[in-house]
C-alpha cells in the first residue's frame, strides 16, 4: 500500500486505540477452538481473573519483558500462514463491526487529525491481524513479524517494533519522522519515546494517574487522554 505525499502523518496504534482489543491475544484465542487442548491452554493464560495471567503479568513487572506474549505466539507453531491469515481476515472483520465500542473521545480524535494527515497504524500486535485491519481500512501499517519456515510459523518473533516504529516506519516507508511533521495516538508506554518529535501525541490512559513523569516530555507536545472504561 502505497503512502501518499502529505505534509502531515498520522500515527494510530492499533490495540486499546483503534480497537479495544489485544488483537494479538485476540487473533490467536479465535484461531483455536475453546475445546481444543490448544484453545483450553490459551485461555488459561489470558481470562481476566486466571491465576496464571496474573502471575506471569508479576513476572513482566519484575523483568520488563512481554513474557505473556511469547508464551502465547509459541502457540501457533506450525500453524500455516494460510491458515492463520483465514482467521485474521474473520477476526478483523468482528473487530471493525465493533468499532462504535471505542471510546467516541479517541473516535473524534483520529477522525479530526487523519482528514488532512497520511494515516499510518503504527502497531506492535503481529503482522496478520494488522494486514488484516490495514487491508480492509486502506491504511498502509508497520507491525512485529512472526517468523516463518516452509510456510509455517516457528511460533518466534522476527522483529518486535515495540519501541522500534520509529526505524520501522522509515524503513518500510522511507519517512523519517524527525524531519516530518506527525501526530501520535496511543495508549502503550512504548512509544512515549516519539512524543518530543511529534506536533502532538495524544497519550490515552484508563487509570486515574498515569504511570510515567509527565516532566519527561515536552509539555505542549503530549495531551493525556483520560478515559474511564
Amino acid at each position: 500500500m502505497k503512502i501518499n505525499n502529505f505534509k502531515k502523518y498520522l500515527l494510530i496504534d492499533i490495540c486499546g486505540t483503534y480497537v479495544q482489543e489485544n488483537t494479538t491475544f485476540g487473533l490467536i484465542k479465535k484461531h483455536f477452538s475453546k475445546y481444543s487442548f490448544k484453545g483450553i491452554y490459551i485461555r488459561l493464560f489470558i481470562y481476566k481473573y486466571s491465576p496464571l495471567k496474573i502471575f506471569i503479568i508479576f513476572l513482566e513487572k519484575i523483568l520488563g519483558n512481554d513474557i505473556l506474549k511469547k508464551i502465547l505466539i509459541l502457540s501457533i507453531r506450525g500453524v500455516k500462514i494460510s491458515s492463520l491469515e483465514k482467521t485474521a481476515n474473520e477476526y478483523a472483520k468482528d473487530l471493525l463491526s465493533k468499532k462504535s465500542n471505542v471510546h467516541s473521545e479517541i473516535s473524534a480524535c483520529i477522525k479530526k487529525y487523519r482528514e488532512n494527515s497520511q494515516p499510518i497504524f503504527a502497531s506492535s500486535s503481529i503482522e496478520p491481524i494488522v494486514k488484516a485491519i490495514s487491508s480492509l481500512e486502506r491504511i498502509p501499517y508497520i507491525s512485529s513479524k512472526l517468523e516463518v519456515i516452509n510456510d509455517k510459523y516457528t511460533g518466534k518473533i522476527y522483529n518486535d517494533v515495540t519501541g522500534l516504529k520509529s526505524e520501522e516506519i522509515y524503513k518500510k516507508f522511507n519517512i523519517d519522522l524527525q524531519k516530518n511533521n506527525y501526530y501520535l495516538i496511543t495508549d502503550n508506554k512504548s512509544d512515549l519515546n516519539m512524543v518530543n518529535d511529534s506536533v502532538l501525541t495524544f497519550f490515552i490512559c484508563r487509570k486515574k494517574k498515569i504511570s510515567f513523569n509527565i516532566k519527561d516530555f515536552k509539555i505542549k507536545k503530549i495531551k493525556i487522554l483520560y478515559l474511564q472504561n
